[in-house]
């Protein structure tokens, strides 16, 4: 589950694995264990430990280490929103989450709305958009790529998912 901030990556991710039974990691999550990120070496070994896993679903970006989940995924999904929808769903969640953790987020981590955060969103189309989808190119052959652009796609695509796998009650 790739796609810019504020796109709704870690909130897709755990209806596609309540829907399918299948654990989902944040890779926020992971990576911010600390007050610091993980050290490259460390980060590259934990993922490595994920993606060996039978089955997975990883919410989040992470560039340096997209091709080797995208080797090993059967599925890629990427949110591929609108700049606009991206910064009011990133601010509406901050303000919604203010005094608690974010999903998708470490649990020590206080929801704040920064200028760099803020950045990504603004230049995620121009900076990383085309490399994703160069890689998601590159890596369709054997998996199934799924773009999706626009809630009502999101929304549809995980009817299809609930159709097509009948999960637990509830689901």
């Amino acid at each position: 589950m790739i796609g810019p901030p504020g796109a709704g990556k870690s909130t897709v991710a755990l209806r596609l694995g309540q829907l399918l039974g299948i654990e989902v990691f944040h890779l926020d999550e992971l990576c911010w264990q600390r007050t610091i990120p993980l050290p490259a070496d460390e980060w590259a070994a934990l993922e490595g430990v994920l993606i060996a896993r039978e089955r997975w679903i990883l919410d989040g970006n992470y560039s340096r280490t997209l091709l080797a989940r995208l080797e090993a995924a059967d599925t890629a999904v990427f949110l591929d929103f609108s700049t606009a929808l991206c910064l009011f769903r990133f601010v509406r969640r901050r303000l919604v989450y203010r005094k608690g953790s974010i999903p998708g987020m470490a649990p020590d981590r206080r929801p704040y709305v920064s200028a760099g955060v803020l950045r990504q969103i603004v230049t995620f189309r121009t900076d990383h958009r085309p490399s994703f989808l160069q890689a998601l190119s590159a890596h369709s052959e054997g998996r199934r790529v799924v773009i999706l652009r626009s809630p009502r796609d999101v929304r549809r695509f995980l009817l299809q998912v609930q159709a097509e796998h009948p999960g637990p009650k509830g689901a």
